[in-house]
């Protein structure tokens, strides 16, 4: 298979998980989500696109004054956005990087958001492709996916996830970060991808790295650890 194709088809499918995940995490704690929305029930969710899934999974919301908009190109910025996604109890939608598909702004249309918030940089999103848009548009993003998951968790901070505990996990592959998801609710606490040292964010919090140490090239970590063998176990981990 190619290469090139291979890696398309897994960042789609991350993408969708990850917009799965924000209404999973939000769920219980939204008066805005359907009723008919049951824990035990199992419901296929799915369109044509990446971009249609995720707008089919947003309608789930009734209303909502936030939308979260993200690059459907790759996976880092969107695998931070849950922090931001559960302190506002917004959808997480996807675009791309030079215009708005359609089935995006249609989404947007129908929920008549007041803020959208852009989580990236201008690499990631082209503020010419946001001028159609009608809303108040707040940009979070830094220098790289990095100091971007930093910018997140400050942000969803001071929209009022706790300030004790901080959620870290590796930047350069997306399985831990993706299972790290499930600790924001937890932990009401924010998410943010590590490489080589921690962020200023981290000073005088308690720390929870999911994954291996190795794994964020991190020295004398002193926090929570949750690991397993690989992945799999990783991801169950988390959850117990």
């Amino acid at each position: 298979m190619n290469k090139t194709f291979f890696k398309k088809l897994l960042i789609s499918h991350l993408l969708i998980c990850m917009c799965f995940i924000s209404i999973f995490i939000i769920y219980g704690y939204s008066e805005n989500l359907d009723e008919d929305i049951k824990p035990q029930t199992i419901n296929r969710v799915s369109g044509k696109t990446r971009y249609e899934t995720a707008a089919n999974l947003s309608r789930k919301f009734t209303e909502a004054d936030n939308i979260i908009l993200v690059s459907g190109e790759d996976f880092p910025d969107a695998l931070v956005s849950s922090s931001i996604a559960f302190s506002l109890k917004a959808p997480i939608l996807l675009t791309s990087k030079d215009n708005i598909p359609n089935e995006t702004l249609e989404e947007i249309n129908r929920l008549n958001p007041t803020n959208i918030y852009i989580v990236g940089g201008e690499g990631s999103i082209h503020s010419e492709s946001l001028k159609s848009l009608d809303k108040n548009l707040i940009r979070i993003s830094g220098e790289d996916r990095f100091e971007t998951s930093e910018k997140v968790a400050e942000k969803a901070i001071e929209l009022g996830l706790s300030n004790d505990t901080l959620i870290v996990t590796g930047g350069l592959s997306y399985p831990d970060a993706l299972s790290s998801s499930n600790l924001v609710k937890d932990k009401n606490s924010p998410l943010v991808l590590v490489r080589n040292n921690l962020p200023e964010i981290a000073k005088d919090k308690n720390l929870i790295a999911v994954g291996g140490i190795k794994n964020m090239e991190l020295e004398n970590f002193n926090g929570e650890i949750i690991s397993g063998k690989d992945r799999y176990e990783t991801s169950v981990r988390v959850l117990q």
